[in-house]
């Protein structure tokens, strides 16, 4: 275990050496210097960070009227000020041997002999810069090597500015509490601990700043001795003090925290009415600088609690610290309102006895949010899913009350709730954060199926959202918890049974916008749930129509406002749906129906969203009474017609959809949603094609993924059955910068290898425009027509030309966009296959059924026997029809195309 160097707050400036002491080194930024800022390296120091766009900061400014917060003597004018806000590596300052002098009189740094010396000692006057949170170590050049004290992280002071603290961290050789440290142009890493003790001199010095948006303000620095004699010891001071009142329930738990400093040891004495306090029992931390009192009672909030601070130079005290304690309101099972203890700074929510499953890029805590009051702060620079929470195990009586398993058997009601507010702007964006609920029941993580709806119209405007415990499995999704987050998974396999053994947030940050949310006040009651009941408030929340070629799938969405969880109950020309066969999600959201045929044309699709407080009828309701009813029409494909799709909107308006939910997949890194409504309350959709800066993405659908979600599914395209009639067809509206776009057709042969066309499609792009205009392109299977494509998780590789001319199976298909310089945009929709002549029967993705397809032809029919020697006898009403899904059981069938 390393030894912890003590950090000291000295009680007076560095220019007024303590008797007995010496300056070594002093470096004072330049005391003779004007104006307001200067270069750096004037004063023989160098900096070390990161290349960025904005920062680091680092300069030397005037502080006129600078002094040292302990003994108010004034300091030198100028001051050093260095941000790194880098990501990448930590920064530095520093001074060697062989940096000179500087300008103005500035010292020059030399070797320093530490046996020499009694005491040796680094010490800087330091300040916060403002913004977040920083931290910083001293650093030492010997023997060639940097070693940085990650042990003593330098304090600082926050008070008005130009104030300063004098932090002083005395200097060992011990291996023990140094780190390697590495350095080169882009800042330092921090490495593991020294090899051996540091031996040989002290060639240079420098201070270590881990990357933040805060940063420090440094005045005079200085290498100090003591010889012969230790310096005098600095008495006792409380440097921050105790937040008070803290709030509490009867049978919970709270705390008081305190910073203090001066020659160490020291010792605290924490007391009630001038009591000191016993250890043990219900009392925790009553000689440290963190008072806990357990299972608190009425009686612990009429006592005034203070805490004396003392060490061989003095002592300091802190009272008239008090506890407001309240009885439990009936129905609360559990309670935890993250009180802000203290001191100056965010606070882990360890300390309320919450544990985080976040992404090291995540910021979590307690912030501030009035004296004793906390809320919980959940921050991502980038997409990723979060988990706060608490079990019976990690909550034992720190804060709130302690968490003690729930059986909802025992109760007529078990409801969550808690208050939530955005953040930041980023977190006012709908969409860009998604609030579920979790529970721990039965040994298993879930999280709520549908996401909690919170009000986004002011940052840190907190409201109360509650969500009442139903088990049912359509209610719930698995969680599993991971060492940087969290995963959403499927639907729970059955109803959620046994006791309540945790609970918490998950807060998924859906974009790379930096968004914010916050929450306080986290309960378990046995209070019904106050509902809202649900309604539908644009017209692109409704179900909307939409037409399809038969063969093919269409899906229908609905978006509520209310309390969830929402039930969902679809119908079909006013017959409730049922899931099975067809059909899928007749309980959620979204439904969708496949393999349609004639006889659903013209189908009236309605949808009633109900939940605790009432029932919403979107047929009967929407639009101010007159209700709504989605209509289906599904007409014969096109003459020549293979692979149709569209891209539906099926809504909400509030989002954008993933291409996936049409059977397409996206390949670009960190993309959008990209599926968008194209025409208001409509189901006319369009795919957004954007990258910011140069790459090839590629969009893209296979028999594999297409299997009727939407429009037709994507058939095995035998291309000998073909030669070269088939034709490719989209609609492109050249978008922002749409000159930096070029946009390729691309096919999969074999379910193996990708071609890109070795030439463009003819987009007019030298302008950007709204407008989609039609596009198309014959397929020709030379090779000299054809480039190979590698396609990945992140994009496309073009590489070189097809050796042989295109053969097989085409079983996919798509589009791929090139972008240059500083990234373009491209939409696109209507995206079809066609071909002429009779062509052959292409096979479809099977499982149960399965799909076949040909090329439309009013003039062409299907025919079937069981027996190549019987009679083929015409499949009825085929003429003119592009498909058919056939079982996969029974006697074996074969099919035929007829004029």
């Amino acid at each position: 275990m390393k030894k912890i160097l003590s950090i000291v707050i000295i009680v007076g400036a560095l220019q007024s050496v303590l008797a007995g002491s010496t300056n070594v080194y002093v470096e004072d930024w330049g005391s003779v210097k004007g104006g307001s800022s200067a270069s750096f390296a004037t004063v023989g120091w160098a900096g070390l960070y990161g290349s960025q766009s904005s920062g680091p900061y680092l300069g030397i400014y005037q502080a006129t009227g600078a002094s040292d917060v302990g003994s108010g003597n004034p300091l030198p004018k100028n001051t050093v000020y260095f941000t790194d806000i880098t990501s990448a590596n930590p920064g530095m300052i520093f001074t060697t041997d062989s940096s000179g002098a500087g300008a103005a009189g500035d010292s020059s740094f030399s070797d320093i002999d530490p046996t020499l010396y009694t005491n040796l000692t680094l010490s800087v006057e330091i300040r916060s810069g403002g913004g977040a949170p920083y931290t910083n170590y001293f650093a030492v050049l010997v023997g060639g090597s940097w070693y940085v004290d990650t042990n003593s992280p330098l304090p600082y002071y926050t008070g008005s500015y130009p104030t300063f603290t004098n932090a002083m961290v005395p200097y060992t050789n011990l291996a023990s509490v140094w780190n390697a440290l590495t350095t080169n142009s882009t800042g330092a890493t921090i490495g593991g601990p020294a090899a051996a003790n540091l031996s040989g001199l002290i060639t240079g010095i420098g201070v270590v700043e881990l990357p933040t948006s805060g940063g420090a303000n440094y005045n005079e620095l200085a290498v100090t001795a003591y010889a012969p004699n230790p310096p005098p010891p600095t008495p006792a001071s409380i440097t921050s003090t105790a937040i008070t009142p803290q709030y509490a329930y009867v049978g919970g738990g709270a705390s008081f925290l305190v910073l203090a400093a001066g020659t160490t040891p020291l010792t605290y004495i924490w007391e009630s009415n001038g009591i000191p306090i016993p250890s043990g029992g219900r009392f925790l931390g009553t000689t440290n600088n963190e008072l806990t009192i357990t299972n608190i009672s009425l009686n612990d909030g009429t006592a005034t609690y203070s805490v004396i601070v003392t060490n061989v130079a003095g002592s300091a005290t802190n009272s008239g610290l008090s506890l407001n304690v309240s009885a439990v309101p009936p129905g609360v099972l559990y309670a935890e309102d993250f009180p802000y203890v203290g001191p100056n700074g965010n606070l882990p929510i360890t300390g309320v006895g919450w544990s985080s499953s976040a992404s090291a890029s995540t910021g979590v805590g307690i912030y501030e949010n009035g004296p004793g009051l906390g809320v919980v702060y959940s921050y991502a620079p980038s997409a990723t899913t979060n988990l706060y929470y608490v079990t019976d195990t990690n909550d034992v009586d720190l804060s709130g009350l302690p968490f003690v398993d729930i059986n909802p058997n025992n109760y007529p009601f078990v409801s969550f709730q808690a208050e939530f507010g955005a953040g930041n702007a980023a977190g006012q964006v709908t969409g860009a954060i998604s609030i579920y609920w979790a529970v721990a029941i039965n040994g298993n993580w879930y999280c709520s199926s549908q996401p909690q709806e919170v009000d986004l119209t002011a940052q840190n405007s907190f409201l109360t959202s509650q969500y009442g415990f139903n088990p049912a499995a359509t209610n719930w999704n698995t969680l599993t918890i991971t060492g940087t987050g969290a995963v959403i998974g499927s639907q729970a396999s059955s109803a959620l049974t046994g006791n309540i053994t945790g609970a918490g947030i998950v807060m998924a940050h859906n974009d790379n916008s930096g968004s914010d949310m916050n929450f306080q006040d986290f309960e378990i009651t046995t209070n019904e749930a106050v509902g809202t009941a649900p309604s539908v408030a644009s017209g692109a929340d409704v179900p909307l129509s939409v037409a399809v070629a038969s063969g093919g799938g269409a899906s229908f969405g609905v978006s509520a406002t209310g309390s969830s969880p929402f039930t969902y109950y679809w119908l079909t020309n006013s017959v409730l749906a049922q899931n099975g066969g067809r059909v899928s999600g007749a309980t959620t959201a979204t439904l969708t129906i496949a393999d349609l045929t004639a006889n659903d044309n013209n189908m009236q699709i309605d949808v009633i969203v109900s939940n605790s407080a009432g029932a919403y009828d979107v047929g009967e309701n929407w639009g101010n009474g007159y209700g709504q009813t989605a209509t289906l029409t599904v007409t014969n494909p096109l003459v020549g017609l293979l692979y149709t799709e569209g891209f539906p909107f099926v809504g909400p308006a509030s989002a954008n959809y993933p291409i996936s939910s049409v059977g397409w997949v996206e390949a670009v890194l960190n993309a959008p949603n990209a599926l968008f409504q194209e025409s208001s309350e409509t189901s006319e959709g369009a795919v957004f094609a954007y990258y910011g800066s140069a790459a090839t993405t590629v969009y893209y659908t296979t028999t594999a993924s297409d299997t009727n979600q939407s429009g037709l599914p994507f058939p095995n395209i035998d291309l000998a059955a073909y030669g070269n009639s088939l034709n490719f067809s989209l609609q492109i509206a050249p978008q922002f910068a749409a000159t930096n776009v070029t946009a390729y057709v691309t096919v999969q042969l074999n379910n193996t290898n990708w071609y890109i066309s070795s030439s463009p499609l003819p987009v007019a792009n030298s302008a950007d425009s709204p407008t989609f205009s039609p596009y198309t392109m014959a397929f020709n299977p030379a090779a000299a027509n054809w480039d190979n494509l590698t396609v990945t998780s992140s994009g496309g590789i073009i590489g070189s030309a097809a050796t042989s001319n295109l053969k097989g199976v085409m079983t996919g298909a798509g589009l791929v966009f090139v972008t240059v310089g500083s990234g373009g945009t491209f939409n696109f929709t209507d995206f079809a296959i066609t071909g002429t002549g009779v062509g052959g029967i292409n096979v479809g993705a099977s499982g149960g059924n399965l799909n076949l397809s040909w090329v439309g032809n009013p003039a062409v029919e299907l025919q079937s026997t069981t027996n190549l020697l019987g009679t083929w006898l015409d499949v009825p009403n085929t003429y003119g029809a592009y498909s058919l899904t056939v079982p996969m059981t029974g006697p074996g069938t074969y099919f035929r195309l007829a004029p």
